[in-house]
């Protein structure tokens, strides 16, 4: 099965944060979080503020969903507040 492209990815997921906010970095982390189980990536946050990353690939993903949910030139590290383990 297709996965969504990320733009619709991220319009879908927004409709399921009740008052979602692009500017409250809690909110674009539930939506790295719906990203990482749908697209079944091996990064992973750990004690809610370190990201794990697994691949160069996965970070670019992340960082463009980042893009697209706050509407900004972020990448994963502004949501992570620098608190990023790159394991690659």
């Amino acid at each position: 099965m297709q996965k969504q492209s990320f733009n619709a990815f991220v319009e879908a997921s927004i409709t399921t944060i009740k008052d979602f906010d692009s500017t409250r970095m809690s909110d674009i982390r539930k939506i790295i979080e719906l990203a990482l189980n749908y697209y079944d990536l091996t990064t992973s946050i750990r004690d809610k503020n370190e990201l794990w990353i697994e691949s160069i690939v996965e970070e670019t993903i992340l960082s463009k969903i980042t893009e697209l949910a706050t509407g900004q030139d972020l990448n994963i590290e502004a949501v992570f507040n620098g608190q990023i383990v790159r394991n690659y």
